[in-house]
């Protein structure tokens, strides 16, 4: 079934009080890929599925003490689970019954006894339908909170460039010329800001919309590197920061030039604006590996504000990016965007981002990027299928980090 490799990771819960019926399926869904939690009473399953967090759930309706109907609708109750499907198993075939489940909150109905592929065919439905579910309350999410970062900085923008407009609407000759060039030097930063809040933007909107032109080739990670520092000289200079970078000569990474050298400015950018006069921003490249791949590590080193370990976590999340404060150590605005566009951006050449920092005492960013060429060629395979797929670096990170947080790929039976 196609569709069962999309969520062969889930985690479901039986509930049954027959200890045949849960070793049974237990045995056929573990042997299928799914990670697995058993309970024998309602008042388990209520405790493991608030606990655990199941993607479905399995609920026998004639149990002792508190049967399925009632425990389906005390799941249905709790903000927490409340959105985990729950299929009914039931002997009980009369339509009276089956109304009784779906009015308690089930979406589906398995008759016993269970035919093995009729409900392994359902339980795959669901759970794609769940993920489905959760993925549009997610965008819903990234588009309020999308209009609630342009709102809000294309208000500071333009508030900006029209306290300048006023300026010049007056009379010039009441302005000495010391005061004439604070003003236009103020309204070429403004402009130059605004332009970068709408490019940011425009990026953003592409990559969502799949019309970012995706062109990866051989890139010479020293040039590129020098050629940012080079750009973002002024912006140091103004605050007497020094920029200093090491990349080997050799250093190349295989990548889309445009998108890397946009995530490079946007992390150098943040870097100076986040710290202090006579502060120092390091950028570094070097070889590294993971899982035997080779690849590149960049990195952007400061010593300025730093980040709090409760804000961390939130830099790359466009649901909570606005809720973040991004003015810098003079005053500078931040377009809100910039490290959700690098994000992605990195994603897309099948690489990872991820930050570190000690607040008072500086952050260092780092992404990776491919050094050579994927096996696939992406300008030949269909663009729907491989070259959206996370490179080995993107899934060793992740399988890494699902190890550390749940219990890995091996189904784990809790009977309570």
């Amino acid at each position: 079934m196609r569709n069962l490799d999309q969520v062969k990771d889930s985690t479901i819960l039986i509930v049954d009080d027959n200890p045949t019926y849960l070793d049974l399926l237990f045995n056929y869904l573990s042997n299928v890929g799914f990670r697995i939690l058993l309970a024998q009473n309602g008042e388990s399953a209520l405790e493991q599925a608030l606990e655990e967090k199941p993607n479905l759930i399995l609920l026998d309706v004639i149990m002792p003490e508190m049967d399925g109907l009632k425990t389906c609708r005390l799941l249905k109750s709790s903000l927490k689970v409340r959105d985990i499907p729950v299929i009914f198993m039931s002997a009980l075939g009369d339509s009276v019954d089956k109304v009784n489940g779906f009015e308690a909150g089930a979406v589906d109905y398995i008759a016993k006894p269970i035919y093995n592929e009729e409900m392994l065919a359902r339980i795959t439905a669901h759970l794609i339908i769940s993920k489905q579910r959760r993925k549009l309350i997610e965008l819903n999410a990234s588009k309020d909170s999308l209009l609630t970062i342009i709102s809000h900085d294309m208000r500071n923008a333009f508030t900006s460039l029209l306290g300048y407009a006023e300026f010049l609407s007056e009379s010039t000759i009441e302005f000495t010329p010391e005061e004439s060039q604070q003003i236009a030097t103020g309204l070429n930063d403004a402009i130059k800001k605004t332009y970068k809040l709408l490019g940011n933007l425009l990026d953003w909107a592409k990559l969502q919309r799949g019309e970012m032109i995706y062109h990866p080739q051989r890139i010479d990670l020293n040039e590129m590197v020098s050629t940012t520092v080079d750009f973002l000289w002024a912006n140091a200079n103004k605050k007497n920061i020094r920029v200093i970078f090491d990349v080997n000569p050799e250093c190349r990474a295989y990548a889309d030039q445009n998108m890397i050298n946009t995530t490079l400015r946007n992390l150098v950018t943040n870097a100076i604006k986040f710290t202090d006069d006579g502060g120092l921003v390091e950028v570094r490249a070097h070889n590294s590996h993971i899982d035997g791949e080779n690849c590149m590590e960049i990195t952007v080193k400061d010593n300025g504000v730093g980040i709090s370990v409760k804000r961390l976590g939130l830099l790359f999340r466009i649901d909570e990016n606005n809720k973040i404060k991004t003015e810098g150590t003079d005053g500078e605005a931040g377009t809100g965007l910039g490290l959700i566009l690098c994000k992605e951006l990195i994603e897309k050449n099948r690489g990872h981002i991820w930050a570190e920092s000690n607040e008072g005492m500086g952050s260092t960013f780092h992404f990776t990027l491919p050094a050579s060429a994927p096996m696939w060629n992406p300008n030949i395979e269909s663009t729907r299928s491989r070259p959206n797929q996370p490179s080995p670096l993107v899934k060793s990170y992740r399988r890494r980090k699902k190890n550390r947080l749940f219990f890995g790929l091996i189904p784990e039976v809790r009977l309570l």
